[in-house]
């Protein structure tokens, strides 16, 4: 079973929508994360109802089933409290540790899907896969090449881990990025699958001037306040099979 975990917030309701619904093309349940960082400028609790209702039509129209967390408040934790959020709603999903966590943005739609995906999640004895994550941007705003792409100007792919097992254990720690489970660091130090054929477009590069403003204000803010900091972690001993 794959259940796939998407934060947003504040998103174009056609995005969300494109992201629960290629979503579905390999998971078998969404779980959607509403809300703003408390740290986010003019951040609110929830998104529009226009972007709930994008959501659960987009997964009715695709057939999986939709679990989506609008919170009381804003993210008093901010990304990382947050995201820890995110895993302990995909447990009360996912049915075994063996299941798989695929980890998706509002603004990120998944394009390309190797035909064997299930059957090389089932024989690795990784806990982590490793996707290629293609940045796409606003012509009108930036001059780049295309990049042979039918799907409009990009960065280079890069690879990121976006599939981690369902660990009992399996949080956020220090950084938004510190995915760890048994104190081992997944997001950098354990074995990953290469999943490298499997692809995501990211569409940073082509929200409005004003979303962008308010992103920098944030992480700037997170700077200054020093609220990220790495925790240390041990390697997994697994190997990439």
């Amino acid at each position: 079973m794959i259940v796939a975990l998407i934060c947003w917030y504040d998103e174009r309701p056609s995005w969300l929508a494109a992201a629960v619904s290629s979503a579905a093309r390999i998971c078998d349940h969404v779980v959607a994360v509403d809300g703003a960082y408390a740290h986010y400028p003019g951040g609110r609790r929830a998104s529009s109802s226009g972007q709930h209702e994008a959501a659960v039509l987009a997964a009715e129209a695709a057939g999986v089933g939709l679990t989506l967390h609008v919170p009381p408040a804003v993210w008093a934790g901010d990304q990382v409290g947050k995201r820890a959020f995110m895993f302990d709603a995909g447990r009360l999903v996912a049915r075994t540790a063996d299941d798989w966590f695929f980890i998706l943005d509002g603004d990120e739609v998944l394009v390309d899907v190797p035909d064997d995906l299930h059957a090389r999640l089932a024989a690795t004895t990784c806990d982590v896969a490793e996707v290629g994550v293609v940045d796409r941007y606003d012509p009108q705003r930036r001059a780049m090449p295309a990049a042979n792409s039918r799907r409009g100007p990009a960065e280079p792919m890069r690879v990121f881990r976006r599939l981690y097992r369902a660990l009992p254990d399996l949080t956020v720690v220090g950084t938004h990025y510190g995915y760890q489970a048994g104190g081992v660091d997944l997001w950098r130090r354990a074995p990953a699958l290469d999943l490298s054929d499997m692809r995501i477009d990211h569409r940073k590069g082509r929200r409005a001037p004003e979303r962008n403003e308010a992103r920098e204000a944030y992480y700037q803010e997170r700077r200054r306040l020093n609220i990220e900091q790495p925790a240390p972690a041990r390697r997994r001993a697994r190997s990439a099979a």
